[in-house]
């Protein structure tokens, strides 16, 4: 007659486990207990990750020619995008983008 073997690969916990023929098990832990590991088990025990603890809240936006980046921990980085060199013709606009006043350019000769 032929041989079968019985074998079974099964996940718990995060934990896969290989039962062989002789049933003695071989268990693996698939979840890294290293510091900040976000992998946590599902609750039909594979490996999950909750990306909506990994959400950011950020904001990109531009006021009196200055761009500023707001972070997640509140540490603005602001940018001057207008230079302070002399005859710079860029300006902020109205609306705090930008702006050069073509009608007052001259031509140089």
């Amino acid at each position: 007659s032929e041989e079968e073997t019985v074998t079974e690969l099964a996940i718990a916990a995060g934990e896969l486990t290989y039962a062989n023929e002789d049933a003695t098990n071989a268990n693996v832990n698939l979840i890294s207990a290293d510091a900040d590991n976000n992998i946590t088990a599902g609750t039909d025990g594979a490996l999950f990750v909750d990306v909506s603890a990994e959400e950011t809240v950020t904001e990109l936006a531009i006021a009196a020619g200055e761009l500023t980046y707001a972070n997640e921990d509140a540490t603005n980085a602001n940018v001057n995008l207008i230079s302070a060199d002399a005859d710079n013709n860029i300006t902020a606009g109205a609306d705090g983008a930008l702006f050069v006043d073509v009608t007052a350019e001259q031509t140089v000769t």
